[in-house]
């Protein structure tokens, strides 16, 4: 399905935009930016690992990025809400004028709220739209496009 992502940084007056295809399976999810650099990022429950310019897979490395290393990433674009309970509260927010339910999710661990404030979720049959809000301000939009047949 495509995608598009936005980040918005401070500092930088402009967002960011990556747009691809996302292919999102129980046991593995494929990140595939296509503009404006391509970039193939599995995630699968065992760690993650990118390709760029379809060079051989390198395992990634989360480092500091709370969103990666212990968020559940993986949990969330597949929509296992019962494993993210883990790493946070989740409390149902108003459904959407288009009657898409939401979410948001509060990280559990002081480290991670260190970086990260909240992400809301919002979807139909499956997770349609993400909002990261980190604590530095920075912001990242996904939206998930419809399924193709």
């Amino acid at each position: 399905m495509p995608f598009t992502q936005t980040r918005h940084l401070n500092g930088i007056t402009r967002p960011l935009v990556a747009r691809g295809q996302a292919t999102i399976a129980a046991q593995r999810v494929d990140w595939h930016v296509t503009t404006p650099v391509d970039a193939l990022t599995t995630i699968t429950p065992n760690g993650i690992t990118q390709s760029i310019d379809g060079g051989a897979p390198q395992r990634v490395n989360a480092g500091g990025d709370a969103l990666l290393s212990s968020a559940g990433l993986f949990d969330m674009l597949v929509g296992n809400f019962d494993a993210l309970q883990q790493h946070y509260t989740i409390a149902p927010r108003p459904a959407r004028a288009n009657g898409d339910w939401s979410i948001r999710l509060t990280p559990r661990a002081a480290g991670m709220a260190r970086a990260l404030t909240h992400i809301d979720v919002a979807g139909c049959e499956r997770v349609a739209q993400v909002e990261v809000q980190q604590a530095n301000g920075d912001r990242m939009e996904i939206s998930l496009g419809p399924i193709s047949r």
